[in-house]
């Protein structure tokens, strides 16, 4: 394991060259989708000048356990409550070795045009609305996060970055690669990025998205898939219902309830426990005692009907 963040420096490149190092982090997403911080996070940020977090936090210890390594400065995600929404800016600006350094998440505050965002596979459409909020700050940088997928990209001056994720993107996936990144800025150069992943830390981790293949197929190579084959045939018409039930006070109750206890089944995934989540998995969550409590006899039978 490197001692430090100077150990990642590529080749060429000589430590009186840099003037100051940012650790990026997003999407830690603790405790929902992540139980904690990686262990060799304190390693490879070691030193660093400062770690900018683009969102999709959790709670907001995680932020107090990041500045023990240096100090932090972060923003909101979408994934946010209420008081991470008053407490958090949703985006900051940063200005480091004389670079100005847009930090924001890249998602859209209004959750219908969020949801019609997502359904573009377009990659370049993403990275031109990327740019153009870049522009708009006078930024020669881009940190965010959202997408769970590591990256640089530049263009019209303007340098984009993406450290990856750390947790799983929601209940019904697993983040394949878990990634960080360090933001060398050079004396007289270009700032220099390295990507790290954490299961592998002793060398950096090579991100290069295939821009003409899409958003998707990127996203297919970062995270994968819980359910089963079996569960896939009727999984579409569950996540569909589920997603209503998200979307109309009272029953987003509902849908946390549920949620809370998808992630149950989850979790032991994440964990290497099972492999993926069965029909089974779910028809026996459905049963669960202190469920019927919190989500009305009907919503369990329309689940039930959809997946029997």
């Amino acid at each position: 394991m490197p001692s430090d963040h100077r150990a990642f420096l590529p080749p060429g490149i000589d430590k009186g060259q840099v003037k100051a190092c940012l650790g990026l982090i997003s999407d830690t997403h603790i405790p929902r989708f992540c139980t904690s911080l990686p262990a060799v996070l304190p390693e490879i940020f070691r030193d660093v000048d400062l770690i900018l977090h683009a969102g999709d936090i959790g709670e907001k210890f995680v932020l107090d356990e990041l500045s023990q390594i240096a100090p932090v400065l972060a923003v909101q995600g979408n994934d946010i409550d209420a008081e991470s929404e008053r407490n958090l800016p949703f985006q900051q600006i940063i200005t480091v070795s004389g670079q100005r350094i847009l930090l924001y998440h890249s998602h859209h505050p209004d959750w219908e045009t969020e949801r019609q965002m997502r359904k573009e596979d377009n990659w370049y459409s993403k990275l031109s609305e990327l740019i153009r909020h870049g522009k708009q700050a006078e930024a020669t940088i881009v940190a965010f996060g959202h997408t769970h997928i590591p990256m640089t990209y530049e263009q019209d001056g303007i340098l984009l970055i993406n450290p990856g994720a750390i947790a799983s993107p929601s209940a019904f996936a697993r983040q394949v690669y878990k990634t960080v990144a360090l933001l060398f800025m050079l004396n007289n150069d270009s700032p220099v990025v390295v990507h790290i992943e954490l299961e592998t830390p002793k060398k950096s981790f090579i991100s290069s998205p295939e821009w003409d293949k899409g958003f998707r197929a990127a996203l297919n190579e970062y995270t994968a898939s819980l359910i089963d084959a079996d569960l896939m045939t009727g999984w579409q018409p569950f996540e569909a219902y589920m997603r209503n039930l998200m979307g109309k006070p009272p029953y987003s109750a509902v849908f946390e309830a549920l949620y809370q206890a998808l992630l149950r089944i989850s979790r032991r995934c994440w964990s290497g426990e099972q492999q993926f989540i069965s029909r089974i998995n779910l028809l026996n969550m459905l049963t669960e005692t202190n469920l019927g409590d919190r989500v009305p006899a009907q919503v369990i039978s329309d689940l039930r009907a959809i997946l029997c």
